[in-house]
């Protein structure tokens, strides 16, 4: 019996040891709490908008077929990269090859008249023309040289070749986003009136978003606004509204806005989903700021854990109204000046419990 009640006075030690140790060490974590003091801010009204990311249309080539005839040898399908001056297909045509004859015959006159002025002022020298013949010979000449430069330049803009055919050329670097033809398929150049390719220089792209009619007045160009997309869940992309579209949809009762972004690195795809956050620049009111890393959401309420001079530790209820840049604005809960743990926070939080 003896050897127990020994036993059970070191194990009573033992605790009692263990107890202060650990009291220690709470107040050691104490002694390093990181807070932030609350101050006073203002906080900017949000908008959240849904939209699309579309080609800017300032650098979108369409390319059509410019003779009746047959496509053949395409190149590119949609979604494929295309280089200036890239062939996209070949046209066989009769206009081409009716053009292509309109040149050479056009030349051979010309071969003619140069001649033909030459013996002139041959026989001008030897007065045996008059200077009326000579004159009305080189008017002839530079009539068919304004005509063949025009044929020329006809044969050029259309792609026409001296094999008669037309050949569909990118005007641009870019990808190809529209494609209307196929291969042996016939191009009717008089009811020709969709592209046979679009080639869109993706260096930039819009985000065309819809506006609500009750949130038109929160918008205006030149507004600051965040774009987010689903594919790159933690990019954001930033840029301006450069154009409202002043006009509603009479189905949706929508107006639509513009926001040109750069995608040099070709992250935006035409056709994603996008959504875009504004900033009303009308809509500011002053609101006490924490550090949003201070906040704890515990069964659907806002916490945060206040620390008074003496380093003493208290949970605190707030409202929350907005979030802006790493930072929280509260409505109510706290008082400007009042210190909040703003490192490790939920390890406060649970500690208090």
């Amino acid at each position: 019996m003896k050897n127990l009640y020994i036993a059970t006075a070191l194990l009573v030690l033992s605790s009692c040891s263990g107890e202060s140790k650990e009291d220690v060490k709470e107040t050691e974590s104490r002694v390093d709490l990181v807070t932030t003091e609350v101050i006073a801010g203002e906080m900017r009204g949000k908008l959240v908008l849904n939209g699309d990311i579309a080609c800017d249309e300032r650098k979108l080539a369409k390319i059509f077929v410019p003779c009746t005839g047959k496509i053949q040898n395409i190149q590119v399908e949609i979604g494929d990269p295309v280089v200036k001056e890239q062939t996209l297909a070949t046209v066989f045509s009769t206009d081409a090859a009716e053009h292509v004859k309109q040149i050479s015959e056009t030349n051979a006159q010309i071969r003619m008249a140069e001649r033909n002025l030459n013996q002139l002022e041959e026989m001008y020298a030897d007065k045996m023309a008059t200077a009326k013949d000579v004159q009305e010979a080189r008017e002839g000449l530079t009539i068919l040289r304004a005509e063949m430069a025009r044929l020329e330049n006809v044969a050029k803009v259309n792609g026409y070749s001296k094999m008669s055919t037309a050949s569909l050329v990118s005007p641009i670097n870019g990808f190809v986003v529209g494609k209307s033809v196929f291969n042996d398929s016939y191009i009717d150049a008089t009811n020709n009136d969709a592209p046979a390719f679009e080639i869109a220089d993706l260096s930039t792209v819009w985000v065309i978003a819809d506006v609500y009619e009750s949130d038109i007045w929160k918008v205006k160009s030149g507004d600051s606004v965040t774009v987010e997309v689903v594919a790159y869940p933690n990019v954001k992309f930033h840029g301006v509204i450069n154009k409202v579209y002043n006009i509603l949809d009479n189905v949706s009762k929508t107006m639509k806005v513009r926001v040109c972004l750069d995608n040099k690195q070709g992250l935006l795809k035409p056709g994603m989903f996008a959504t875009v956050h504004i900033s009303i620049s009308d809509d500011i009111r002053p609101m006490l700021q924490v550090p949003t890393k201070s906040i704890i959401f515990e069964n659907g309420h806002d916490y945060v854990v206040v620390c008074d001079d003496e380093k003493h530790l208290r949970r605190q209820l707030i409202k929350i109204e907005g979030y802006g840049d790493m930072c929280a604005f509260v409505s109510s809960g706290l008082s400007k000046g009042e210190m909040v743990v703003s490192e490790n926070a939920l390890l406060e939080f649970e500690a208090l419990r």
